[in-house]
């Protein structure tokens, strides 16, 4: 060997045990065990394969299961994991920091020689999962024995097609009822009372509306079109959608599905707004829509559409996955899950939950609707991680259908409660209809709004702290019970705010005389208007002087002064600029209408 050739051995040598020694420490080199790149051996499949055994069908859906990601030693696993994470864009990294969690084995892709491999045997690839080290296929069952002798085949297992937790039937109403409206600056509807019970009302006069937070809705499918929702989608904050049942991106009906109904007044429970109409708890905030059930096989659902939603969302950076559609299938034959099961560790679809929350998501996800008995709920409300949720009326009261705790090992569930009963939302029966359901999955979307009101306020809280705070703050925080858990959620205490101060008459009497338009605006203007009524007595007419101002009192922009006469209605536009000529940030803003020195309000929210 010659010379220079000896220097550049020692060089790489050098090298490759820098890099193994910083892969030895806590830092991004971290790799979930240090023997997972080696190929584990075969002889692993038996039980699995005797499952189909008897099976009479042409071909079944299972899991693979790999042994590794195709790396041969430490240093190929570490280079990898550091590619990655510079690939990552900031956005997918954030919430990793913030539960101390970087990039790892289970960030990579599964390794693609391998499914290059199983093509040759499957009908249909289904979901690669980065997590698992798998993919779901459809294969012919007399093509198992085949794959199972591959040498990287570590595992093969069913996938579980659970029996799904559908929301009651409740009276459907087109009626509103506008509770509480006039004191507040939006006008609410008949969401108002589930929305106040929570103390998201006060949160949303105190200015916040789920800013800059990003909430990924799981369900079955979404009427995108709807009233409700348009003031997300012409603002640009419907940032990704995806349907992992039919693979495309289409997440409202196609082919006669009539899947859109459930998502729809889900999605409206967190982030619809239709002033006095409807509101959702965290309208301000920006969503991601994945269709993860297959309508078409009534009850059931495939439990690798969620796992490979979850894995979707996550590299989009989303801080919420809210899951209304609760999992299990105890029908007592040899694939089903059990009753045991509902350990935690146990259900692939609850591994994955709190995977993601090992992640840095926030994962609320529903009790389930099975009723009083003991371990009711289903999963991944089992998630040691999760924040599940059960449901309550509007007095506060358990309902019965709630699922009911505790998990098998023994812990208190539900997490929190909050309003499913007579839940106000919207339905998918026209772009402009709505209606009232009952179930956990409407208490969900209710809790995972409130997280994304607290996420705003205080953005570095990692999801452990996130599920303490909504619990320690709960009201039944002292005396936790498997019934309604740390009880009904309450955000002024997370938020350090009061709750909503009653209306003086000048304020009441503005409902009269101050109009906003659009409320919330997303188009970058808002237009006011006021009307002089004869019954103010001011006949002869009025000087008067428009501001805006933000909540914290701080005069924001000096719209106009002049005179006005009753009967005529002057118009002022606000281009959302303060009195420096720069823009102003989202959120909610009071309109000050000063007549003859008496001043009169309108709050309004402003969205970009």
């Amino acid at each position: 060997m010659t010379k220079s050739a000896k220097s550049l051995f020692l060089i790489t040598l050098l090298f490759m045990l820098l890099i193994a020694a910083l892969g030895s420490d806590k830092s991004i080199f971290n790799y979930v065990q240090k023997d997972i790149y080696r190929p584990q051996s075969n002889g692993k499949t038996q039980n699995s394969l005797r499952k189909f055994s008897g099976n009479d069908d042409n071909s079944v859906t299972v899991w693979l299961f790999f042994t590794d990601k195709g790396f041969s030693n430490e240093f190929e696993l570490n280079s990898e994991i550091e590619k990655l994470r510079l690939n990552r864009t900031p956005e997918s990294l954030k919430n990793r920091y913030k539960s101390n969690n970087p990039i790892d084995f289970t960030d990579l892709p599964v390794y693609k020689p391998y499914v290059e491999q199983i093509s040759e045997y499957a009908l249909k690839i289904r979901h690669k999962s980065r997590w698992f080290n798998a993919v779901s296929i459809e294969i012919r069952v007399d093509a198992l024995p085949s794959v199972s002798s591959l040498p990287f085949i570590s595992k093969i297992e069913p996938v579980r097609i659970h029996k799904i937790s559908y929301p009651l039937d409740t009276e459907m109403t087109n009626s509103y009822l506008n509770k509480g409206a006039s004191c507040n600056e939006i006008d609410y509807g008949n969401s108002f009372g589930q929305l106040d019970q929570i103390s998201v009302v006060a949160a949303h006069n105190s200015g916040y509306t789920g800013k800059d937070v990003l909430i990924a809705m799981f369900d079955t499918g979404f009427r995108v079109s709807h009233g409700s929702f348009s003031h997300i989608v012409d603002s640009g904050r419907l940032i990704a959608q995806h349907d992992f049942v039919n693979n495309d991106d289409i997440v409202s009906d196609e082919n006669n599905e009539r899947a859109q109904g459930h998502g729809t007044s889900t999605w409206s429970a967190v982030g619809g707004f239709r002033n006095g109409i409807h509101i959702g708890a965290a309208f301000g905030a920006s969503f991601i829509l994945a269709k993860t059930e297959d309508v078409r096989s009534e009850t059931k659902a495939e439990e690798d559409n969620w796992i490979a939603a979850a894995e979707w969302v996550e590299t989009l950076g989303a801080d919420i996955i809210s899951s209304s559609l609760a999992y299990l299938d105890f029908d007592g034959t040899e694939d089903d899950y059990s009753i045991d099961d509902l350990d935690g560790n146990t259900i692939l679809i609850t591994l994955a939950a709190d995977l993601a929350v090992s992640k840095g998501i926030n994962v609320v996800t529903a009790m389930g609707n099975e009723g009083s008995g003991p371990t009711s709920l289903w999963a991944p409300a089992d998630g040691h991680d999760v924040i599940s949720v059960g449901a309550v009326n509007q007095s506060g009261l358990l309902a019965k259908f709630s699922s009911r705790g505790p998990t098998i090992d023994g812990r208190i569930k539900p997490d929190v409660v909050a309003q499913g009963v007579s839940t106000a939302s919207a339905n998918s029966f026209s772009d402009s209809s709505y209606g009232f359901l009952s179930g956990t999955s409407l208490s969900t979307p209710l809790v995972a709004g409130a997280v994304a009101l607290l996420l705003e306020a205080r953005p570095d809280l990692s999801p452990d702290q996130v599920k303490s705070e909504l619990r320690s703050t709960a009201d039944n925080s002292l005396t936790p019970n498997n019934d309604v858990g740390w009880g009904l959620i309450d955000l002024k205490a997370p938020l350090n705010i009061s709750g909503i101060t009653e209306c003086d008459s000048a304020t009441v009497a503005a409902l009269d005389i101050i109009s906003v338009y659009p409320n919330p605006s997303t188009t970058g203007y808002t237009k006011l208007l006021f009307k002089i009524e004869e019954k103010i007595n001011y006949m002869d007419g009025v000087n008067y002087k428009f501001f805006i101002y933000d909540l914290l009192g701080r005069k924001i922009s000096f719209l106009d002064e002049g005179y006005a006469f009753p009967g005529i209605q002057p118009q002022l536009n606000w281009d959302h600029k303060d009195e420096f000529g720069k823009r102003v940030s989202s959120g909610i803003y009071v309109a000050v209408l000063s007549i003859n020195g008496k001043r009169f309000t309108k709050k309004f929210a402003v969205l970009h």
